[in-house]
């Protein structure tokens, strides 16, 4: 059974979900606006969910080789009918855990992952009812903290691939606490000029010398709308540069 049907990037993307509610937000707009990729790579949204940020991607590169690794059986396959929905063409969508991910995943690397991961702390705040939502939002406990899970996706880039993901900004050291040999560019992502970042987008990449670089924000809404830059996220799928 299908919930709703949601219109993104201007309603040239479609995607159906799930009927209990579990929605899309436009996390997944902005994390495919921060991947950076050309046609031609192998590309693996890591908890994708019925595939939003990669159909997202896929609307504004054409050409990729694009995977899904969803836990759910019922989001992944939404995620496979989304991405024929949407014309996406080389669009691979596999059920299994991130840790451990089968060996068609393992086995060679990709140009860039990207990920909106479980960041609700697993322990201090009350639980969702909804074990669905658990488990798309919330930590899974030892082993499965937001570091290991970024840790776990660093695991599938290339040597000289990228990594992408959306993470609440005051996680964002706690996200990057294992990945000692990567360099990260921050782009903060505030809702009004002036106020604190509610999250960020993350760059990753290996290096010889690692190191940080937090980026000017982007901010969302401007008046009674959205800013400029992000209504070129939202509306054009508009890819953010990375300074």
């Amino acid at each position: 059974v299908q919930g709703r049907v949601v219109g993104l990037l201007d309603r040239r993307v479609w995607l159906r979900t799930p009927p209990d509610g579990l929605g899309i937000t436009s996390d997944a707009v902005y994390l495919a606006a921060a991947t950076p990729v050309q046609a031609g790579m192998r590309v693996l949204d890591a908890g994708c969910g019925v595939g939003a940020a990669a159909v997202c991607l896929a609307a504004r590169v054409k050409g990729l080789d694009l995977h899904g690794l969803e836990i759910d059986d019922e989001l992944a396959a939404l995620a496979r009918q989304n991405g024929a929905d949407n014309g996406v063409g080389n669009w691979t969508i596999r059920t299994g855990d991130l840790f451990a991910a089968p060996h068609s995943v393992h086995g060679v690397g990709f140009d860039c992952v990207l990920t909106n991961p479980p960041w609700q702390r697993s322990d201090g705040s009350t639980p969702s009812p909804d074990p669905r939502r658990m488990l798309a939002r919330r930590e899974g406990g030892a082993g499965r903290r937001l570091c290991d899970w970024l840790f776990a996706c660093g695991r599938l880039v290339r040597d000289d691939g990228v990594m992408s993901a959306i993470l609440p900004f005051h996680r964002v050291q706690e996200g990057l606490a294992r990945l000692a040999g990567w360099s990260a560019e921050i782009v903060p992502l505030q809702a009004r000029a002036g106020r604190a970042p509610s999250k960020a987008l993350v760059r990753l990449c290996r290096s010889d010398r690692p190191s940080q670089r937090l980026l000017p924000a982007l901010i969302l809404h401007e008046g009674d709308g959205p800013s400029p830059e992000a209504e070129r996220i939202l509306r054009c799928g508009a890819a953010i540069p990375w300074r």
